[in-house]
């Protein structure tokens, strides 16, 4: 009975053994898989992030390059509107010039009538005067006569 005792333990180690190596077998297969799975997740990670990356490297060019633009055309605004200003200050300059000429000579013609207009005056007073000489002299001559 030993031998068949024997036999028995060892039939059920050679079971345990099946079973363990269809467990080992299984478990590999297994591990594969996870491992398979797991190295596709990184994969498609790594190939998500570098998307990502490119998608965010396409966007902050696309960004620099609408700043780049918006600073040449504040620029180009600035410079135009500072070539404006300056044109109107030209201008504005040309204006009170012309103005003060004319201011001048406006003047001038003014201050020239009223030097006529004075000695006009003088030489009418002269002439109204030495009538009313004349005119108080024959009155005078009149009254005597």
């Amino acid at each position: 009975m030993d031998n068949e005792q024997d036999n028995e333990a060892l039939r059920e180690c050679q079971r345990d053994s099946i079973q363990l190596k269809e467990s080992i077998i299984a478990l590999r297969d297994e591990l594969e898989i996870v491992t398979h799975s797991a190295e596709q997740r990184i994969k498609d990670a790594v190939a998500d992030g570098q998307s990502e990356i490119a998608q965010l490297k396409t966007t902050i060019t696309s960004m620099r390059d609408g700043m780049e633009d918006m600073s040449h055309e504040h620029k180009r605004t600035l410079d135009d509107t500072i070539a404006d200003d300056n044109a109107e200050m030209r201008q504005l300059q040309n204006t009170i010039s012309s103005l003060r000429d004319e201011l001048e000579h406006l003047r001038l013609t003014y201050e020239e009538k009223l030097v006529i207009q004075a000695r006009e005056s003088n030489e009418e007073i002269k002439q109204l005067q030495t009538t009313v000489r004349e005119l108080r002299d024959k009155l005078e001559e009149l009254q005597k006569g």
